[in-house]
């Protein structure tokens, strides 16, 4: 008898001192600490040993970029959602959903063959927040068109203003601007490598249509704005109110995306 109400009297020795602990951390001034309780819950979610695993997208041939494209825009959007096939292997998912945690991408961008004047490039990775949407429509969704350019009713470049209407359902992840500057002495092509990443601190919930590839929420679109340039190879532009004209006065991207996810 006397053993068990010496361990009887222990366990409510711990316990009265673990509940202190637990009023001590998470309710400190009698207010309860939100941010101390996620913290801690963070710190759980990481010493959990859960396999990442990856999606690969590249670009298969250079995609050229510019202000213009003859005398349409020559903004780029393009989806980088990361889409696996179910499976289980590295490089696949396991159910209807993913849970995105990073990504990275690298990138080159190339001038084209009469490109000899600074270029300023904008690249900008969006959250899509509601349904999935093209990226074309996209463009002018979250885009105004630059009025200053005279002849061209969708011209979407580095000086766009965001469409006030639309730009709440999207989210801007991640920018980075840079400016591709010409060979002083015009005999060598100018290369610029550059990377961008992200980290997700909860993740980001990618949902798909059954046990397709055709993702229905959680879309991803990296946008490539210009201020000057024709990326057209064979037309020039009849636009007003743009630096160049001339054809090859853009460049070339090329892009390595690495999305890293598990299952959900």
């Amino acid at each position: 008898m006397k053993f068990r109400k010496s361990i009887k009297k222990a366990v409510q020795k711990v316990t009265r001192r673990a509940g202190q602990a637990i009023t001590n951390r998470y309710y400190g001034n009698k207010k309860l600490n939100i941010q101390q309780i996620a913290n801690d819950v963070m710190t759980l979610q990481k010493l959990v040993n859960v396999e990442k695993k990856r999606f690969d997208k590249s670009s298969t041939t250079a995609q050229l970029i510019g202000q213009v494209n003859a005398n349409i825009s020559g903004a780029v959007c393009i989806d980088v959602t990361p889409i696996p096939a179910e499976g289980i292997t590295y490089n696949t998912r396991n159910g209807a959903s993913i849970k995105m945690v990073s990504w990275h991408c690298k990138f080159q961008i190339t001038q084209q063959s009469a490109t000899q004047h600074p270029m300023k490039i904008k690249v900008l990775f969006f959250s899509v927040k509601e349904s999935v949407i093209a990226p074309a429509t996209f463009l002018l969704s979250y885009f105004e068109k630059n009025s200053f350019v005279n002849g061209g009713n969708t011209i979407v470049d580095y000086n766009s203003d965001i469409n006030p209407d639309n730009y709440k359902k999207y989210r801007l992840v991640k920018s980075y601007n840079m400016t591709l500057q010409p060979d002083p002495l015009a005999t060598t092509t100018m290369i610029k490598t550059f990377n961008m990443g992200m980290k997700y601190k909860s993740g980001v919930h990618v949902r798909f249509d059954g046990d397709t590839t055709t993702p229905t929420n959680g879309q991803l679109l990296m946008v490539v704005l210009c201020d000057s340039g024709n990326l057209s190879t064979s037309t020039a532009s009849t636009l007003t109110n743009i630096p160049l004209s001339a054809v090859n006065t853009g460049a070339s991207l090329l892009y390595d995306f690495k999305a890293f996810y598990v299952d959900n």
